[in-house]
Formats: C-alpha cells, structure tokens, sequence
C-alpha cells in the first residue's frame, strides 16, 4: 500500500489525497473572491459608488454591447478575408 506524503494515511498517494483536494479547492474559492473584490475595488476606483457613476458605469456597458452586437450584424453578410479584416 502506497502511503500519502501530505497526510501521513496509508491507502492513498498525495495526488489523490482528500484533505489536499479539499484544501485546493478552499484556495480556489479564496483567489476567485480577492480577484472578483480587486474588479470591483478597480471600478469603483474608476466610477465611484454614487447612485449616478453606477448609472454611467451601465450605460457605458449597455454602450460597448450595443457596439458588439452591430458588429456581429454585419459579419453575418460577410466571409472570407472580409470578414477577417472585420
């Protein structure tokens, strides 16, 4: 029987080890949450947190979709070196 490196129990190797699995996990969700709270710090930075930036903050986004969507309209008609030019 193989015994594991990280935990000391015997029947597992380290690459399958549960209390490692789950203690990457656990950081996975930690380095999720401080980049999704660097986003928001970064907007808020930019905008501010006033009822009125978080309004500019939308419009400026409903702006850029807007933008895509017309372009994505007029590669439909489009194929080949055109459409790579666009």
């Amino acid at each position: 029987m193989s015994s594991c490196t990280y935990c000391r129990q015997i029947g597992h190797s380290k690459h399958f080890c549960p209390l490692l699995e789950e203690k990457i996990k656990q950081k996975k969700v930690q380095r999720t949450t401080e980049k999704q709270t660097h986003r928001f710090k970064g907007i808020v930075k930019k905008f501010g947190s006033t009822e009125k930036a978080l309004d500019r903050l939308y419009h400026e986004a409903m702006d850029i979709v807007k933008h895509f969507r017309t372009l994505e309209k007029g590669a439909e008609s489009l194929c080949g070196v055109s459409f790579e030019k666009r």
